[in-house]
Order: structure tokens, then sequence, then C-alpha cells
């Protein structure tokens, strides 16, 4: 008589191709959602980006609208305006309080008074929906002191960061990060990534000069920009 079920080899066999299907799967799978997340970075500082150079091509008066003021990109103390409130940078990873998770998901309306200041405002810069990035902003002149003078060239930085790795799970670090940049000319940089250029340990305080000697490895010349 023909018995019928399951052995204990079989069993086994059966647990050892599912265990060699997961450790290809969820590999994969994590790869896939992490650079899906990713393409939020780049979205985000493409539209940066472009809210620099328009702010950059246009004219801004001070002295009460009598003059106009040299091209620059937004800082957060344009001349004519004064000292003013400034949030960057946004989000809380890896700059906010109190992370615990990796790849924590962001609520934009807790937010409405960052992305209602200087320079977020000047940018037209707002995000509605979850994020999981950080966002910095830095736009300055030669003398790379946040703030933007007469006659000066200008430039800027903005940078993305955020933690997908559980060995980054602390406020000062991050392993995912992405910079774009702008120069005198009125020019972009490509998005690069910068998670290696170790910039985020002061976060975001004097970007640009982080962000310099990371270009010049590259072989981009912002003052060209």
């Amino acid at each position: 008589m023909k018995r019928s079920g399951f052995t204990l080899l079989d069993l086994m066999i059966c647990v050892a191709i599912i265990g060699v299907l997961c450790s290809i799967a969820i590999p994969a799978f994590n790869h896939y959602t992490n650079n899906s997340k990713k393409t939020e970075a780049k979205i985000n500082l493409d539209l940066i980006g472009k809210g620099s150079l328009a702010f950059f091509n246009s004219e801004h008066a001070y002295d009460g609208g009598t003059k106009i003021f040299s091209r620059q990109y937004p800082s957060m103390n344009n001349p004519g305006r004064g000292k003013s409130d400034s949030y960057p940078p946004i989000g809380g990873m890896p700059y906010g309080e109190g992370v615990t998770q990796m790849s924590t998901r962001h609520d934009p309306t807790k937010y409405k008074t960052e992305f209602n200041s200087f320079p977020w405002k000047d940018l037209q810069f707002v995000i509605k929906s979850p994020f999981y990035f950080s966002y910095n902003y830095q736009g300055s002149d030669e003398s790379n002191s946040g703030k933007v003078t007469i006659g000066a060239k200008s430039y800027f930085a903005s940078t993305a960061s955020a933690c997908f790795n559980v060995n980054c799970v602390d406020k000062t670090t991050c392993d995912v990060g992405y910079v774009i940049a702008g120069g005198p000319n009125g020019t972009l940089t490509p998005i690069l990534d910068n998670s290696d250029w170790s910039i985020e340990s002061d976060c975001g305080k004097a970007l640009l000069k982080h962000i310099k000697p990371g270009l010049m490895k590259k072989k981009i010349d912002l003052s060209k920009f």
C-alpha cells in the first residue's frame, strides 16, 4: 500500500528553498524601496535648484524700492530685508531630536513654520506629502557668512540627507545624501551623491565650506557655475 504525505526530508528541503529565496528577495526588496525613497530627494533638490535660479534671475529692491541689488540667491539675510527668522534644516534626520528608527517618515503638517520662513519662502519650496529626507539650504557670498552683500558673488548649496541603515541611527549622521549647488554665473551643478563627504556632523552649518572641497574632488569648480 502506497503511503501519502511529506517526510521530514521533504519539509527540510522546502524550508531550505524558502530560506534561499528569502535571502535573495528581501535584500532586493529593500534595495528597490530605498531607491524609490531616494527619488524624493532628487525631485525636491531639483525644485530647490529651480527656485534658487528663479530668485537669482529676478530683480529685488531695497531702500524702499529705490535700489535694485545684484543678482543673488536667497539667503538668511538678503540686503534690504534685515535679519529674518530662518529654519534650515527641515525634517528630522539627521538633524531632529529623538530619532529612534531609520527611514523616519516626516509629517509635512508639522513643518508649516519652517516652510513659511526664509529662505524657503524665497525658494517657494514646500513639501505637502510625507517625506523621508531632511533638507538644508545655505545661500551666501564668498565670505560664507550666511548673508549676501551688495555686489558680492553669490553661491548656494542645498542638501538632502537620510538614514536608511540601522548603523546610522543617531541625530548627527546619515548614510544617504545628495547635494545641488549654484554659482555666481546663475547655473546649477548636477545633483550629486554626497553621502561620503562627511558634511553632516555639524548639522549643516557652514554648508558651503564643506561642500566646495567635495565638488573640487569631482573636478567641479563652483565659481564657474
